[in-house]
Parts: C-alpha cells; structure tokens; sequence
C-alpha cells in the first residue's frame, strides 16, 4: 500500500515521531511508521525498503541519536537510491556526520530544536502538504542501475566489421551536420528593440560583451528548455529594462529577509542599468551565489554553488504599499529535480 510519507527515525525520538505522525494524519496525510507499520511475521527490512519505495517523501528525524545510527543511514541512502523527496527534520543543533552529510548536503532543512515543538510541526504539515500538491518528477523513483546489475546484463553482440562501416559513417555525417547547425545558429544577429524614427536593424553585440554576459559557462543552459517545467530564460530588451519593477538604486546592494523552502533565507541583492541582477542568498550558513535578470514584474535569478549551476529561480513581483516583495519558485537542476517555494521582501527605502 502507497503512502504518503516515510517517517525515519530512532527509537530514542519515537515521542517526536509520534507527534509528527499525529499533526500529518489530522490533515489527511497518510503515514508509514515502524514499528506501528510494520505487519507481524514480515520481514523486517523488507517492510523498511518497500515503505520507502511507495513513499512520496521522508521526513527525517535529524537528532544526536539518528546522527550516530547505522539504520538511519541505510534508509536515507535507500530513499536517495529510490528518488523519494527527504526533509531533515532537526530537533538537535548539531552537523551531520560524514557518512548522513553525504546524502543529504542538498536537502533543505527545517530547524525545529527551539521550543515550542507544535510550531515546528504546523510548518512541518504545511511544507508536506505543499510537496504533496506537485507532481512526482517522471523516472525520479527509478534507481540507477549498480555495478554488478551492469555485469550481470546480457551481452550485445557487435555488428560485422561490413556493418559497422556505414554506421560510422552515418555518425560522422550526423556530427557534422550537428555541428554546422550549431555554428549557424550562433552567427544569427540578435533584434533589438529601439525607439521610433530608428533604424530597427543592428549588428549583434561585440565579443567583449558577450563575454560579459556569459560570465558562466553554466549560463549557456538559459537557451535550452529547463527541467521540472521552469520558463527558459531569455534575453531582455531595452524596453524592457527602463520597466523594471524594482525601485533601487543601480548598483546598490538591496537586502531582502524570507525564506527557501521551510527555512529562513537573507538575500542581498544589486541591480544593474541593463536588467542585470546580482548577488547571494544565505541559509542554513551557507551562502550562495546569485545571477539573474529583472524584466517587468519579473525575477529570473540563477544559482551556483561554486562554479556550478544547482538551481533556477522564477519570482514575480507581488503588490504591497508598505514594503516591495517577491514570490515565486526554485527548481534544482539535475539530477536533484527538486521544487521549493521561494518568498523574500524589504521594506521600501
């Protein structure tokens, strides 16, 4: 039987497990919990990894206890394995061994080590219910294929020497038209908008500012269709940019309190005269880099962690008289394939 959630947890913490298990079954979530779960005379661990496989999420339940457990690790890895979306659920303020840190780095987290513990848990429902409402990412649940399935898969033969020669040939012939498309489709002149009485032809930008432009090799990515249904982002004319709806100063840092996920997040943010935005977001104590652009009403931003894009990040701009704020979603890159609810205001200057 499928469920909604997977709650992993020590046995040390089953009153927390217990809580949780109460809070997301009042709101009509449906719960799988050793060792209430678990049907006399099953295996053990057979139960453990089916539960997880038909779960949509697990909700780790990140203590001093679950950090030491070689159990713990096991089902986490097992999740990761199967695609099932995990939400650290931390009720101690420590770090993560080695050995857990390598499975969830990337997951965002939800502190819930300050009192009062009800708190935590209407947060707790309301980011599940939200992950609940978005459709499972195609293929995520299917793990990737081990080392001794691959040799254990049966052998293809290989063609004749006579058939593998016009088959390469093919392959060449393909690379080369391959090639000339892309060539021919970078030489294209870019259109650009201009006020009336103008000429509306241009050359395309100099090579200077295309280098400018693509400070990230990354950021070639903006022109292919992104995953997990985000817009592509594409270039933004000059109309547009003397419409931009964030009243700032140019080049000024602006900084923004909000939050990823179910966590607080501090973004610091500077917009350029051309409807360039850069800038850091930080959270959890770690910070990232931001790069992006601010057509009307929009925020179209890019994270990198280092020199890597992780994430894109799809905001628009929400009316208030007392402060300027923005809302919107960001989507992990591959193969993370994750949403999560983006949200960040200040006040006006």
């Amino acid at each position: 039987m499928a469920h909604d959630v997977f709650i992993s947890h020590s046995v040390k913490d089953k009153a927390v497990a217990e809580a949780i298990v109460a809070r997301l079954e009042a709101e009509s979530v449906t719960c799988w919990v050793a060792p209430r779960d678990v049907v006399p005379g099953a295996d053990w661990g057979e139960s453990i990894i089916d539960a997880i496989e038909s779960s949509r999420l697990m909700i780790l339940i990140f203590s001093q206890s679950a950090n030491t457990s070689t159990q713990i690790k096991r089902e986490v890895e097992r999740a990761v394995n199967k695609g099932v979306y995990i939400i650290p659920f931390r009720v101690d303020d420590i770090p993560p061994t080695r050995a857990l840190e390598y499975f969830i780095s990337t997951s965002q987290w939800m502190d819930a080590f300050s009192p009062p513990l009800e708190r935590h848990l209407d947060n707790l429902a309301k980011t599940v219910k939200a992950v609940l409402k978005t459709p499972p990412v195609p293929g995520a649940n299917v793990p990737a294929q081990s080392e001794s399935e691959s040799l254990m898969a049966p052998q293809i033969s290989r063609p004749s020497s006579r058939k593998a020669i016009p088959i390469a040939v093919a392959i060449v012939a393909l690379m080369i038209v391959g090639g000339v498309g892309w060539y021919l489709g970078h030489k294209r002149e870019a259109l650009y908008v201009t006020p009336a009485g103008r000429s509306t032809t241009e050359t395309a930008p100099s090579k200077s500012a295309s280098n400018q432009i693509m400070k990230h090799p990354q950021e070639a990515d903006r022109n292919t269709a992104p995953t997990n249904g985000a817009t592509p982002q594409t270039p933004i004319s000059a109309a547009l940019v003397t419409q931009s709806a964030e009243p700032t100063v140019t080049g000024e840092e602006n900084t923004y309190s909000g939050q990823v996920g179910s966590s607080e997040a501090t973004f610091r943010l500077r917009f350029g005269p051309t409807g360039r935005v850069s800038g850091t977001y930080t959270q959890n104590g770690r910070t990232f880099r931001l790069e992006g652009q601010n057509p009307t009403g929009k925020l179209l931003l890019e994270e990198y962690t280092d020199a890597r894009l992780t994430a894109r990040i799809e905001l628009t701009r929400k009316k208030s008289a007392g402060d300027i704020r923005w809302e919107g979603t960001m989507h992990n890159t591959p193969p993370d394939n994750r949403s999560f609810p983006v949200s960040f205001s200040r006040q006006r200057k």
